[in-house]
């Protein structure tokens, strides 16, 4: 049991049972429906969806086996005035194709820069992201310059979302994390006017 890193057993399986694949992963998508759809009426008011694996794929592949099904749950959990949110790990030079799901925003992971993606995905979907989570684990003098970057790079378009490129590290620094989110506040606004 267990996974890889590159997921080979479920590529494999993949191409060697597409039907039963298939059928799997549109019920694990219904599934994922059902649970946003029960948070979304408890009052839920974004929706974020991960795909931790769409970055294993080839473009082809996660045309066939990601974007369907992250396709199929933006549909089904689509209401107005919730937001849905989606975030596919290491998929930048196919970015294009994960803005193809209708999601709201799309999350953009740390090796990618944001004026690079805003150019894949075009101007009408909002951009969450990309600080590396590992730059908080540094000091102010090294953390602001990464985050002035993000800030100018975001640029214009539908907006952006300030985040890391993916999860905080459990050794990251409170103080680190406190200082960044003032700055944010108060310095992204006015990049924006």
């Amino acid at each position: 049991g267990g996974s890889s890193r590159q997921f080979m057993k479920t590529k494999v399986f993949l191409h060697q049972e597409p039907e039963a694949a298939d059928r799997l992963f549109t019920r694990l998508a219904d599934v994922v429906i059902e649970l946003l759809n029960l948070q979304i009426d408890a009052g839920c008011r974004a929706v974020q969806i991960f795909d931790s694996w769409a970055g294993c794929l080839d473009p082809d592949d996660y045309a066939r086996w990601g974007l369907a099904y992250t396709k199929r749950i933006v549909e089904g959990v689509r209401r107005p005035g919730v937001p849905v949110i989606v975030f596919a790990k290491g998929t930048g030079t196919y970015l294009d194709l994960v803005a193809q799901c209708g999601a709201d925003v799309i999350g953009v992971d740390w090796t990618l820069r944001l004026d690079r993606a805003r150019q894949l995905v075009g101007p009408d979907v909002a951009l969450q992201g990309n600080l590396d989570p590992a730059r908080l684990l540094g000091t102010w003098d090294t953390i602001r310059p990464a985050v002035d970057r993000v800030l100018d790079d975001a640029g214009d378009g539908r907006g952006h979302i300030f985040n890391l490129g993916h999860g905080i590290n459990k050794d990251t620094p409170v103080d680190n994390v406190r200082r960044l989110i003032e700055y944010v506040q108060s310095t992204s606004g006015d990049r924006r006017r």
